[in-house]
C-alpha cells in the first residue's frame, strides 16, 4: 500500500513538473527537440500515434525517457496527455505523439 502512496506522489509531482514545457530537452546530439506534457496544448496540432511504456522498475524519468524516444522516433513535437499509473509491480506510462501545424500563408 506505501508503494502505491509512494508511486501516486511522485506521479502527482512529475504532473505538476510536466505542465511547464520545455519539460525536458533532446539528447545532447540531436537538435530536435520534444516538450512532454500532462495537458492539451493551444496550438493546432495532428496527432501521430499513441505511445506507451511499462518498466519493472519504478523509475518515471526511464518511462518518460522511452515516451521521449518513441516521440522522436515519430517525428512528434509533443507528447501530450501523459498519464503514469502502476499494476503488479511495473510502472505504465502513456500519452500522445502529437506534431504541429504549420501555419499556412493565405
Amino acid at each position: 500500500m506505501t508503494k502505491q502512496i509512494r508511486i501516486i506522489a511522485i506521479a502527482a509531482l512529475l504532473s505538476y513538473a510536466l505542465s511547464f514545457p520545455p519539460a525536458f530537452s533532446q539528447s545532447k546530439n540531436d537538435a530536435k527537440e520534444i516538450y512532454l506534457t500532462t495537458l492539451g496544448i493551444d496550438k493546432p496540432y495532428e496527432i501521430i500515434k499513441l505511445v506507451s511504456y511499462r518498466s519493472s522498475l519504478l523509475e518515471t524519468s526511464k518511462v518518460i525517457g522511452e515516451l521521449k524516444k518513441q516521440g522522436i522516433e515519430l517525428g512528434a513535437d509533443y507528447i501530450i496527455g501523459i498519464q503514469f499509473y502502476s499494476h503488479s509491480g511495473y510502472l505504465y506510462g502513456t500519452g500522445t505523439a502529437v506534431r504541429l501545424l504549420e501555419d499556412k500563408p493565405r
